[in-house]
């Protein structure tokens, strides 16, 4: 008799330290996402019925950088050369570790005739973000200044990468993103349920989990308010398409092209 009720305590504890695991299961799901060096997606961006420009986003290399592993990527924007109300040229880049943390952070804008340079430093150490600004047509507009890393900072490049990370982890939150020198806040709703959408480029139905969001600020290309994007329910959770708001209104990406990127044959979670 106290074997069994030693036998049944048993399994009452194994059942109890499995529900336990569940949720940490789950998180793994979420921590997943692994970098592929020499990855190129590349967006048409449109407007109405112009082509606007196009958008490149590259997993370049990695690199050592405060003593531990970093990723290199980049961001580029260029306008269509045929409009004339549009001349922007612009690229950033940020080095994110393994916890998609960022640690450095810098761009090169060119809009309209207008140059910025922007410098994040990430130092964990010392729980600080040293920011520089420097307009390139005045060099006496300079700006200088420290803010507090006492919590996640993401900037828009590794808050991609984020994204990508948790879209099978549905939850609503808000973030801290440092953009035009300070911290703001954007709410991030990652949806639960899945839908089919159709890539004209090579003529295939994705599953794919929405992510929806609101920026509490006006960020690069006049980026602010609202936004949706579609993520493939693959192994790689590769950016589809996006909604944003922009300064001349909604714009819509579309992934057009890509290297080290096998979409055709990537296998992807059935409805």
């Amino acid at each position: 008799m106290i074997q069994h009720t030693n036998l049944v305590k048993l399994q009452i504890l194994v059942v109890f330290l499995l529900i336990l695991a569940l949720p940490a299961l789950k998180r793994s799901d979420c921590l997943a996402y692994q970098f592929t060096i020499g990855e190129e997606l590349r967006y048409k961006v449109k407007w109405m019925h112009f082509r606007l420009g196009t958008v490149t986003i590259q997993v370049c290399d990695s690199l050592e950088m405060d003593s531990q592993k970093v990723y290199h990527a980049k961001f580029s924007i260029d306008s269509n050369p045929v409009l004339f109300f549009i001349n922007m040229h612009s690229q950033f880049e940020c080095y994110l570790d393994e916890h998609l943390r960022p640690h450095l952070y810098k761009s090169e804008e060119k809009v309209d005739g207008n140059k910025c340079s922007t410098y994040y430093r990430f130092d964990y150490n010392e729980k600080v973000v040293r920011v520089k600004i420097v307009d390139q047509k005045d060099s006496t507009k300079i700006i200088n200044k420290s803010i507090p890393l006492d919590r996640q900072i993401f900037d828009g490049l590794s808050l991609i990468f984020y994204m990508r990370n948790n879209l099978l982890c549905p939850k609503e939150e808000k973030l801290n993103i440092i953009a035009n020198g300070d911290t703001w806040l954007l709410d991030l709703k990652i949806m639960e349920k899945a839908k089919k959408i159709r890539l004209k480029a090579i003529d295939k139905d994705f599953v794919t989990h929405e992510i929806r969001g609101e920026a509490h600020f006006t960020s690069t290309a006049g980026i602010s308010g609202r936004f949706r994007a579609w993520f493939a329910a693959d192994d790689k959770k590769t950016p589809l398409i996006a909604e944003l708001k922009v300064f001349i209104g909604h714009v819509k990406l579309i992934l057009e092209s890509w290297k080290n990127l096998d979409l055709e044959t990537n296998e992807v979670a059935e409805l």
